[in-house]
Order: structure tokens, then sequence, then C-alpha cells
């Protein structure tokens, strides 16, 4: 998912400065990596993948605490972006789950994006 996300980031904007893992340089960030960051911008991207362990609770928690350290960060973000790819349609409500966490907190943007597998339906493969 990260190696089509970071070719169409690197072809939509051939000019900017777009890192790829990079570590958010702050003492209580634990460690966290920032999936893509368009420096010029002031973007971070964080791309996540739902798994049939732990599903929608684990997401939601790892996108919550991604979301405070990128806020709190030193790089001065002023939008957050999460990618969600659901190819097994894990979450039941996909714009639910992006409107809980969207919004602007205190000049902080945070926009969520849910793709789930249109050819699934409910976690099962439809017949067409």
């Amino acid at each position: 998912m990260q190696v089509v996300l970071e070719r169409l980031l690197r072809s939509t904007f051939p000019n900017s400065d777009i890192r790829r893992e990079y570590p958010i340089p702050q003492p209580y960030s634990h460690g966290r990596l920032i999936d893509f960051m368009l420096v010029d911008e002031k973007v971070a991207i964080e791309v996540k993948v739902v798994s049939a362990q732990g599903g929608r609770n684990r997401l939601f928690k790892e996108l919550a605490i991604d979301l405070e350290a990128y806020r709190h960060s030193e790089m001065s973000f002023r939008k957050l972006i999460c990618f969600v790819y659901d190819p097994n349609n894990q979450l039941p409500n996909p714009r639910g789950f992006e409107n809980h966490l969207r919004g602007d907190r205190g000049g902080f943007e945070v926009i969520t994006i849910v793709a789930q597998n249109p050819y699934q339906a409910n976690g099962v493969a439809s017949a067409g």
C-alpha cells in the first residue's frame, strides 16, 4: 500500500520534499515514524491496513496516538491525512470511522479516508 501511495505522491507533488518513515523528533513520541511527510506543505500522512486481528478498536487507538504525537510534534504539522485500507470490509461503518477522527484541532486539521473493497460485502466476497 505504501509503495503505491509513494508513487502517487511523487508524481502528484514532483517538486516537494517527501519523506518516508520519518521519525518524529520528540521525547514523548515513543519512537513513532511518520509514514509520509510533505515537508513544505506541513502535511503528515499515516497509512493503516485493517486486519482481522484487533480490527477497528486497535486501529482507532493507533490513529488516536499518532494524531496526538503529530499534533504536538516539533515539525509544526498543519494537517494529518489518515488513509485506512480495509480490504476485507472489517469496518461496519466506514463513514462513521472517518467522521469520528476528522476535524480541526486548534489549527491542526485531520482528514480520514477509509477505502474498502467494492467487490466484498460485509467481509464476504461477492460473486460478481
